[in-house]
């Protein structure tokens, strides 16, 4: 039988420790970490112990690992189980457990509901969580440097930023999470797509985005002659593909040409394309809505927005992710309405052949001069090409090179 020893923590519940088979001990003036084997890295199986510490000068790292190395060594041979309390007594436990997965955050103290939501959290933080959701109540929260714990979270209320969604948190005596409100979606910019109609589409549309693509020469061919965009001119050799923004000033090139193919401005102005009725939005939260940046913001996509009568708070907006195999959320068809035929599985068997939506690398972006943010002061004055991850849904690139997006 494994020799065990004993944490009370500050709930005063008493945890076990297994003390045979100890490779790595690592201590800070608030944490004990403990790796079996020969591991020195924290990692997922990782037994860690927090605690708060009033006297960090008396109590130093070397002095808390000292009395964790008694502890474990008392406790090999003693007949009876050992207190880890015993040996560190001036400190108070908060945490004291197996980490199953550590995923990070970032936290700011606030007083109530709307101040977290509309603050900007920025204290690191791991969560014992792993994948997105919402945080359960009990779980466990720490001050982090990079994938480490640092020390507990002290008590209190705090707004905290999870996997690109902002909560309202209380985290109590012990560094768990004890109450929790999800925020309501802020977002910076909303681009009402069925606002474009039939077009003309031009540079004073601010619903007005577009996205590049890259097919094939063949299936080129076959999204012309699906969204009516005539023979000729065709561009079909260098023509709009996933290199939506380069140096390359031709007519081809530019936003609102009349030789250009990108979606949905080119399908609607120089094809068949009327969006009156598809309800399809995106909605871009920037990473601070004071500051005119797009590097770092979130796009979100909505399939209600119009059904609920352009009110954004009415409405369902979610991470604009893409997927091989998985429908996007809330999408009546599957996938982008007015896109080809509105599915993943096959995206547009009419409109691009063989190709999916997952795969034609619609991440490139035109964003038109959308002004000021809706909730911050941020401000953009001019247009912007930027990329997007189909992954994740964060903006990774806001080109600079010349790009010519008027007619």
């Amino acid at each position: 039988m494994s020799k065990v020893g004993l944490i009370v923590d500050g709930a005063g519940v008493a945890k076990p420790i297994q003390l045979e088979g100890i490779g790595y001990v690592g201590a800070t003036v608030n944490t004990i970490i403990v790796n079996y084997g020969s591991s020195t890295s924290t990692t997922t199986g990782t037994y860690l112990i927090q605690f708060i510490n009033p006297d960090p000068s008396g109590n130093t790292s070397e002095f808390l690992r000292e009395r964790f190395l008694d502890f474990v060594k008392q406790g090999l041979v003693s007949k009876t189980i050992v207190y880890l309390n015993d040996f560190i007594q001036t400190v108070t436990f908060t945490e004291v457990g197996q980490v199953y997965s550590l995923t990070t955050g970032q936290i700011i103290s606030a007083a109530d509901l709307n101040t977290a939501c509309a603050a900007i959290p920025s204290v690191d933080v791991v969560l014992d969580k792993s994948g997105a959701g919402v945080p359960l109540i009990g779980t466990s929260i720490s001050l982090a440097s990079g994938n480490n714990p640092t020390g507990p979270v002290a008590a209190g209320t705090y707004a905290l930023d999870y996997s690109s969604t902002q909560y309202f948190i209380t985290v109590n005596s012990v560094s768990v999470i004890s109450a929790i409100e999800v925020c309501p979606l802020l977002l910076d910019y909303v681009f009402n797509l069925q606002n474009l109609g039939a077009g003309p589409v031009t540079s004073s549309d601010l619903d007005g985005l577009s996205m590049g693509w890259n097919l094939s020469t063949t299936d080129k061919n076959t999204w012309y002659s699906y969204y009516g965009i005539p023979s000729s001119p065709q561009p079909v050799n260098n023509g709009p593909d996933s290199i939506l923004c380069s140096t390359d000033t031709s007519e081809e090139r530019r936003i609102y040409g009349d030789e250009n193919a990108y979606w949905p401005i080119g399908t609607i102005n120089n094809g068949n394309l009327d969006f009156s009725n598809f309800d399809v939005a995106i909605g871009i939260k920037l990473d601070n809505s004071n500051v005119a940046n797009w590097q770092n913001g979130t796009m979100y996509i909505s399939f209600d927005l119009n059904a609920n009568g352009g009110v954004v708070a009415d409405s369902t907006f979610t991470p604009f992710v893409l997927s091989r195999n998985t429908n996007i959320s809330g999408s009546p068809t599957g996938g982008i309405p007015g896109f080809g035929d509105g599915t993943t599985s096959v995206v547009a068997n009419a409109a691009a052949g063989s190709d999916t939506l997952y795969n034609m690398n619609i991440g490139r972006i035109f964003l038109p001069a959308v002004g000021q943010s809706l909730i911050g002061s941020a401000n953009f004055t001019n247009g912007a090409y930027i990329q997007w991850d189909k992954n994740d849904a964060n903006i990774d690139v806001v080109f600079t090179n010349t790009c010519n997006p008027v007619t």
